[in-house]
């Protein structure tokens, strides 16, 4: 392993160099694409490897930012000490990491109650951005959407053992390489679904009988020439919904519409802690 931590420089290098590639500032690039191409697939094969490590898969967790209801500043799950359960959403960051859109949609969420948790992807080894910001084109590490799902998987488990956690009211919600991994998820665990900033291009996954809430912009950068929707992944659902937001765009938390839209919906599922099972 000591071997495989001096090649994590070169290969975050050639990683930016590449996405220079892709933007066309081949002036900028001094390394090969062919030894990108093999630093990446190196990568890959560590992040595989290394994605059966349970430790590696909890470091999301435990440096995971946790923002609470009337609390100034995030803390992590290990610092959370609250009187009472609250109603939780899991919040999955985009390819670039924790943004500053992310902790908007958390003060939005924490305003109406909810403890809101955004585990943190790039805590893991060997993680690497699967995009690029300036072209707008992602793909360029395939392992992150296994990865994703292996880190939904444990923050559900880890919220079921911690006291905070309303586990009657578990939502999972994500944006943009967050929004397709709540898309892709289908482990269920969690009371309804938002998927913010994507298309559903790998489908969608989650149980039929999960609540569904889709909001994008009309017109997004990211889409490329795909056109699809998620309301066209619906099926038979009788609870999923799409809301277009007008207009071109790709964060979506600073949209009042957008905002008023994930709050009904969470509301609509949520159960309150006097009801019956």
């Amino acid at each position: 392993m000591e071997q495989i931590d001096q090649v994590t420089q070169p290969l975050a290098k050639a990683n930016q160099q590449h996405m220079e590639i892709k933007s066309g500032q081949l002036a900028s690039c001094s390394m090969p694409l062919f030894l990108y191409s093999l630093l990446l697939l190196f990568a890959a094969g560590c992040a595989a490897l290394n994605s059966s490590s349970e430790a590696d898969i909890a470091s999301t967790w435990t440096r995971a930012r946790v923002y609470l209801p009337r609390v100034a500043s995030y803390v992590t799950p290990a610092d959370v000490s609250v009187a009472q359960k609250l109603p939780i959403v899991v919040y999955l960051h985009g390819c670039t990491g924790l943004s500053a859109s992310d902790a908007r949609w958390a003060t939005t969420l924490t305003s109406a109650g909810y403890a809101v948790v955004l585990p943190d992807s790039f805590a893991r080894s060997y993680r690497l951005s699967n995009c690029d910001p300036k072209t707008h084109l992602g793909g360029a590490f395939p392992a992150a959407g296994g990865m994703r799902q292996e880190e939904i998987e444990h923050a559900l488990k880890s919220l079921r053992a911690v006291p905070w956690a309303d586990e009657r009211n578990l939502f999972l919600m994500g944006h943009s390489e967050g929004g397709g991994a709540v898309a892709g998820w289908e482990g269920g665990g969690f009371k309804a679904q938002i998927i913010s900033g994507n298309r559903c291009q790998r489908g969608l996954l989650a149980p039929a009988s999960i609540p569904v809430l889709v909001i994008r912009f009309l017109h997004d950068p990211w889409d490329g020439n795909y056109r699809r929707t998620c309301s066209i992944r619906f099926g038979g659902r009788e609870s999923a919904s799409e809301l277009l937001l007008p207009g071109a765009g790709h964060d979506t938390s600073q949209s009042s519409e957008a905002q008023r839209a994930v709050l009904d919906f969470l509301r609509a599922h949520r159960s309150e802690l006097n009801s019956r099972r």
